[in-house]
C-alpha cells in the first residue's frame, strides 16, 4: 500500500526535492567551498542557505540556517547486499577461467592467474550490476523559536512507503486572539 499517496503526498514531494537540492548544492560546489576527503565532499562554506553539509553516495547531512530557523537535513540510501551474488560470479568465473587458461596442465600458474582475474572480474562486474537501491530515508528536523518540527520519509523500492510528521512545543502557546478567530471563522466557507 502506498502510503504517501493517501497521507501527506504534498509533504513527501517538498521534502524529496528539499534533500535532492541540499544534495546538488554540496556535490556542485566551487572547489574552495568544498573539499574532498575519502570520497565524502564536504563544505568549508556556506552554499546559499546551507551553511554546513557532507555528502557521498550513500548519506547526505545539510544545516540550513535562516534568522527565526534552523533545519538539519539527512538523506540515506540503502543498497542492496549483493555479497551473495558477487561471491557467485567469483567462483564460476575462476573456475571458467582456469578451464580456459589451463590448457593440459591443470596445474599451470597460467590457469590459477586467468582464473583468479576472470573471477574477479566476473565478481566486480555482479557487484555492479546489482547495485540497486533498497530503500531511501530522509529526515528534516526544523527548530522555531514555537518548537521543534520532525518529518521522516521512508521510501522502499517493494512500494511500501511512509511520511510522519511531530510538532513538539517548545515555548508558551501565543495568547488567543480573538478577533483572528472571528475573522477566520467569517473567511470559512460553509
Amino acid at each position: 500500500m502506498n502510503i504517501s499517496k493517501l497521507f501527506g503526498g504534498d509533504h513527501s514531494v517538498r521534502l524529496r526535492k528539499e534533500a535532492s537540492d541540499a544534495r546538488k548544492a554540496i556535490e556542485q560546489a566551487p572547489q574552495g567551498d568544498s573539499v574532498q576527503i575519502s570520497g565524502d565532499t564536504t563544505l568549508v562554506r556556506p552554499q546559499g542557505e546551507i551553511w554546513q553539509g557532507s555528502a557521498n553516495g550513500k548519506t547526505m547531512t545539510a544545516v540550513k540556517a535562516d534568522k527565526n530557523s534552523t533545519v538539519v537535513l539527512r538523506e540515506e540510501i540503502i543498497k542492496e547486499d549483493n555479497r551473495g551474488l558477487q561471491v557467485a560470479a567469483g567462483i564460476a568465473g575462476t573456475l571458467i577461467g582456469a578451464a580456459l587458461f589451463g590448457g593440459k596442465k591443470k596445474d599451470s600458474i597460467g590457469a590459477a592467474l586467468g582464473g583468479l582475474l576472470l573471477g574477479g572480474l566476473a565478481a566486480w562486474g555482479a557487484g555492479q550490476a546489482s547495485d540497486r537501491v533498497k530503500e531511501k530515508r530522509i529526515e528534516r528536523v526544523e527548530t522555531t523559536p514555537e518548537g521543534v518540527t520532525s518529518e521522516r520519509l521512508r521510501e522502499a523500492r517493494d512500494g511500501d512507503n511512509s511520511y510522519t510528521s511531530n510538532f513538539k512545543r517548545t515555548a508558551p502557546p501565543p495568547p488567543f486572539d480573538a478577533e483572528a478567530a472571528k475573522e477566520f471563522i467569517e473567511k470559512l466557507e460553509i
